[in-house]
């Protein structure tokens, strides 16, 4: 849950930060039209939706150019389906702890490919003291 939700963090950021395009109400009618067609055909829908959560954002970033090398988009997608198949979303497996392990590490890795930047760099900017 933790690898699913780095990496939904690290494309909204992306999305924001980088695009200027806010995930949690973006404005479509500011966007390429040539943008906008090729997210309808990754996203696989005619729908633009409201908000963009990790897959309807992936397929934007993928859009907009930002895209991953293959082997993170297979280790995206094993993500993806490990979360979908537990029973903490909507199947029946238990993640054992070395799964969990792995995935983490390869989310950290993928977040940092998807933000173009060290994540420690990141962490250093954030203050956690009040």
């Amino acid at each position: 849950m933790r690898s699913y939700r780095a990496f939904e963090v690290a494309v909204q950021g992306c999305l924001l930060l980088k695009h200027q395009i806010n995930p949690w109400n973006p404005a479509w009618d500011e966007i390429e039209a040539t943008t906008i067609e090729s997210y309808r055909k990754l996203s696989g829908s005619d729908q633009l939706p409201r908000e963009l959560s990790l897959y309807n954002g992936f397929c934007l970033l993928r859009s907009l150019g930002s895209a991953l090398g293959e082997e993170s988009q297979r280790a995206l997608m094993d993500v993806l389906r490990t979360r979908n198949h537990s029973y903490l979303e909507h199947g029946y497996s238990r993640v054992d702890q070395n799964t969990s392990e792995r995935l983490n590490h390869v989310a950290m890795r993928i977040c940092e490919e998807i933000l173009a930047c060290p994540l420690d760099d990141l962490r250093a900017l954030v203050r956690h003291d009040f």
